[in-house]
């Protein structure tokens, strides 16, 4: 959190300039194929694949993948709603210094219509979803369960959460505080519960639950 911290003073007065540099790069072909292959790391098929290869390979961690579950889907209704409450727009829009919170609107569509952070129709309110990074997030939980789990992966996985996010920026979906506040939600959220055992406890309690009722 205090890296996050550090890291967002340091970087957002710079966000606007960093996001327009790093989007605007001559990136195509493989290269940029490669970095849009990269930034799904933290996504359904990646938490499909680390789970199999876990059932496969680590049979006696299996148990652990209830952790993996609950820290993914905390992470995600953590982001979700932190996005409607800040209401950034992306960088598309080139305001790096707007957050609209839940109640501000702004002109987002070809209708010229002002919309708030929480119109989820439409494709409408995740052009004003920038901060936190759900992708980077997402990657920062994976990251949690594999670097607990398996302690040598530690910083393979960290310095993949950090090219997840530079991913993310140079696609041009985010800015750099962006990628940072998700990386430390991610985290934040994630290592307690996979730390905890937190998944497997629930998991525990529903059985027992389902079993009585059964």
């Amino acid at each position: 959190m205090v890296a996050g911290l550090i890291g967002f003073v340091v970087l957002f007065p710079f966000d606007g300039p960093i996001s327009r540099t790093l989007k605007n790069l001559p990136i195509g072909g493989d290269v940029k194929r490669e970095i849009l292959t990269i930034q799904q790391f933290g996504g359904i098929s990646s938490l499909v694949l680390v789970g199999l290869l876990v059932w496969l390979l680590d049979r006696a961690r299996w148990r652990r993948l209830h952790d993996l579950t609950l820290a993914a889907v905390s992470t995600w209704g953590a982001v979700a709603v932190l996005k409607i409450l800040i209401g950034r727009p992306r960088p598309r829009f080139d305001r790096p210094w707007t957050f609209l919170g839940p109640f501000r609107r702004i002109m987002v569509d070809p209708q010229m219509e002002m919309r708030h952070s929480w119109e989820v129709w439409g494709n409408i309110a995740s052009k004003l979803w920038s901060m936190p990074s759900s992708h980077t997030s997402a990657a920062a939980a994976l990251a949690a369960f594999l670097m607990v789990s398996y302690p040598k992966l530690k910083w393979l996985v960290i310095g993949w959460v950090a090219i997840v996010g530079l991913a993310r920026v140079l696609v041009g979906a985010h800015y750099p505080t962006d990628v940072v506040v998700g990386a430390c939600i991610g985290f934040m959220v994630s290592l307690p519960i996979v730390e905890g055992g937190y998944g497997q406890r629930l998991a525990d309690r529903l059985s027992k639950l389902f079993g009585r009722a059964a």
